[in-house]
This record gives structure tokens, sequence and C-alpha cells, in this order.
């Protein structure tokens, strides 16, 4: 990357880091659907554009509400190497006779979707409440605990994941109060009817999934498989349909991988009552199985599980399994004036090189950080600030990485070497760079 052009991004990143308000428009539902469409410019930014009442327009982060309840729908296109950025606010969509779901994403890039005050997404048989068809990520969040969503999928579609046939995949529940509830042979989140569910992350929230009748609560619809579920912290409830498990695959599925369940997490997971097709399902692990047994139960990865976290497991047949209680300790808390000064701020960032936000993975051992995410370069950027609350944690030193580049930061040497609030921005490629305000420094 040239030296140039890390100059004006390290700036943008600082400003990304100060306190700015950002004012987008309103569009309301009852006066017509939305669509919200993304695309990538001859210099690589992206433009994203909002649809409504028979015009376009440019807005970088739309507020959706609704006057009442509607059966207009929510639309978001994002293309490849993009990420549509939208907010629902008090929308209220009831897409019941339309063969449409009430909010759907499509095109081959990320999607985050921002929750706040008090929304319901009910779409017609055959579709998802909230219809995950892009190829890349959808990152469902909120800002406050108190904002609400309940996505109800059709007869067949899941609560937030795959419709008719589809699975539900790369689906990630950062915050907010989350209801998912399946239709019929689907998964609360996860795969519609015939459906797997796969690289489903649920980091923070409460997060209640209900499957229907053959689905997981969290997993694959009817004969839908299942793998790569982890859950990383929050209230999660799953409770799976009829035969269906609480985590894992529906009637007839199977558990392809691990299911892991790590940090402070809260989880209650209910395995689906037997029928005449099937047996009970597992809490988690495999549906009922149409040879007259039960759902097996597997072991999830708690490795990662701190003291303060627990997995309560029933089974399809009202039987109390077990408790698993972790065996971490979890990182020291700082003080409270940091706790206030932390949810000013986000502790890092892991960015594309166009500032974009890159999923990743955090692990911490022995005091090192170490943050692995899957790129052609990367961005790892903060403030002093945010290091010391690292620090105050216990961490040491990030270790860097996007599959093909790495760097490490030792936090006391960078700390060192300005104020708490300077942004520092650690630039992954073919050469790699540190700034400190956008001067670069030796590391």
């Amino acid at each position: 990357m040239k030296k140039w052009m890390i100059r004006v991004l390290s700036v943008l990143l600082i400003a990304a880091f100060l306190p700015v308000s950002v004012l987008a428009d309103e569009y309301d539902l009852s006066e017509g659907s939305v669509t919200v469409s993304t695309s990538k410019r001859a210099d690589g930014s992206t433009r994203q554009d909002v649809s409504h009442k028979g015009s376009t327009k440019e807005d970088s982060n739309p507020n959706i509400t609704s006057n009442g309840k509607t059966d207009n729908t929510i639309t978001i296109k994002a293309d490849a190497g993009t990420t549509a950025n939208v907010t629902i606010k008090d929308t209220n969509i009831d897409s019941t006779g339309t063969d449409k779901a009430a909010i759907k994403t499509k095109g081959e890039g990320d999607v985050n979707l921002n929750v706040e005050g008090i929304n319901t997404a009910t779409s017609d048989e055959g579709h998802a409440g909230v219809e995950k068809s892009n190829d890349g990520n959808l990152t469902i969040g909120s800002k406050s605990g108190s904002c609400e969503l309940a996505a109800n999928g059709g007869d067949r579609g899941a609560g937030i994941g795959g419709g008719q046939g589809s699975d539900g995949t790369d689906i990630t529940i950062t915050g907010g109060k989350i209801t998912a509830n399946g239709g019929v042979e689907a998964a609360g989140i996860g795969g519609g009817s015939f459906g797997d569910g796969s690289s489903i992350t649920v980091s923070g929230g409460e997060v209640t999934a209900n499957g229907g009748n053959s689905g997981a609560g969290i997993g694959g619809g009817s004969c839908g498989n299942v793998n790569d579920i982890t859950i990383s912290g929050g209230d999660v409830r799953a409770t799976g349909g009829t035969n269906g498990a609480g985590i894992g695959a529906g009637m007839f599925g199977y558990v392809d991988s691990d299911i892991t369940i790590s940090g402070d997490s809260q989880v209650e997971a209910t395995g689906g009552a037997g029928s005449t097709d099937a047996n009970f399902g597992a809490a988690i692990g495999r549906g009922g199985r149409g040879d007259g047994a039960s759902g097996d139960e597997i072991e999830p990865d708690t490795s990662g599980l701190y003291t303060t976290g627990k997995v309560e497991r029933t089974s399809g047949d009202g039987t109390v399994l077990d408790t698993i209680t972790g065996t971490v300790e979890p990182p020291a808390k700082p003080a409270s004036s940091e706790e206030e000064a932390d949810k000013r701020e986000p502790l890092y960032r892991v960015l594309h090189l166009d500032g974009s936000e890159l999923k990743h993975q955090a692990k911490t051992a022995d005091g090192i950080l170490a943050l692995t995410a899957e790129a052609d370069g990367a961005i790892l950027t903060g403030t002093l600030r945010a290091l010391g609350y690292l620090q105050n944690q216990g961490v040491t030193k990030i270790t860097f990485t996007d599959g093909t580049h790495s760097a490490e930061l030792v936090l006391a040497d960078l700390i060192a070497k300005g104020q708490p609030e300077d942004v520092y921005v650690l630039t992954l490629g073919a050469e790699n760079t540190l700034t400190l305000n956008g001067e670069a420094v030796d590391f």
C-alpha cells in the first residue's frame, strides 16, 4: 500500500474514533417498501443507495421505520466486497399472503442490521422472518440491550436464516433482545426446511430461538445438518421444535463439527419432544430419528467457558441432563471509570484495507491476545487508551494475522509512544506498517 494511501486512511480512522453525529434519513415502510443497495465505486469505496416511494438517493446509514403494521418489506442487496449498513426502528412488518420475506438480504457482500426500538418481522410461507440470502455475513446487533427484534418465519422458513429448502449460514448476533421463531420444519436461527445451519455465532445479547416442528432451535431445519455453531457471550435460550435439537440438527439431521460455547455465555438448550414420526431431539446434538431412536447428545466444546458462564441441558423428554460450568477464570474487570470510557469506544477494530469491518477471531491466552482474520491485507486500529484497558485485563501483547501476513504489538512499548487519545493503525500487507496519529512509528 502506498504511503500516501496509508496516511489518508490513518486520518479517516482517527476521525472514526472522534465523537461525531451521523445524520441519516428516515424511511417509513407504511408508505412503501424499501430497497437498500451497495456497489463499489471506481476508486474502490462503497456507495449505498436507498430506493423508496419511486425515488433513489444515496444514504450510508438509513433508518427504516413504520407507522403501524404494514405488509411492505425491506430488501438489502450488498455487492461483492461491500457492506450494507441499515437501521430498523420500531418496524412492524407482516408479509403474510405476499409470497415475500419481511426482511431479505441478497448479493455477495456483507450486511449489518442495527436494531433500535421494538421490531417485528413476520414472513409468508416459504420465507424466513429475516431471510439471509446474501453470500457474505449477516450481522444483527443493537447498541442498547433494551432494543428488540422478533423474527417469525412462515411455514418452512427459519426465524432468521434460510427460506424453504435453503441453508442458514454466516449469521452473527452481537446484541439486543432477539427472538427467532422458525416456521414448520425450520430452525429458529439457521436452516429452512431441508436446510443446513452453519457458521452461526452469538457473541452477545439476549437470544431466544425456537425451532418449528422438526427444526432445531439453533441449527438445521427438518433433515438439515449443522456445523460450526459458536456461542461466545450473551444469554441464549434455544428450544427445538418437535423432534428437533435445541442446538444442533433438525429431525433426521447430523452434527458435522463441534458446537463451541465460551466466555461468560448463559445457555439453556432444550430438545424438542418426540412424535409418531421420530423420537425426541437432543438438547445439544442430533434431532430425533425415524428408527425410533432419540437424538444423540454431543458434548459441546466448553474449554473456553468462564467460571461465570454455564450451559443447562434438557432433553426432549423433559429429562434435565446436567449443567456445565466453566473452568476458565474471566479476565479482570477494569476500574469503573474505565468501564464507562469503554462504553464510548471499542477496545480495537479489525478492518479490510478499504476501512470496512472485517470478521475475525479473538483468543486470549498467557497474556497474548491473538487476532486472526482471513483477507489479503488487514488493519488493526484503536486508541492507546483502549490498549491500556486491555493491559489492565492482563494482556501484554497482541498478535495479528490475515492468514498471509502477521505482526505483533507489545502494549507497553506502544502505549509509551503517545497520549491516551492517540490512534494507532497497524496495516498488514507486503510491507507491514504502524502509524500513530498518521505518523509512522517503529515496532
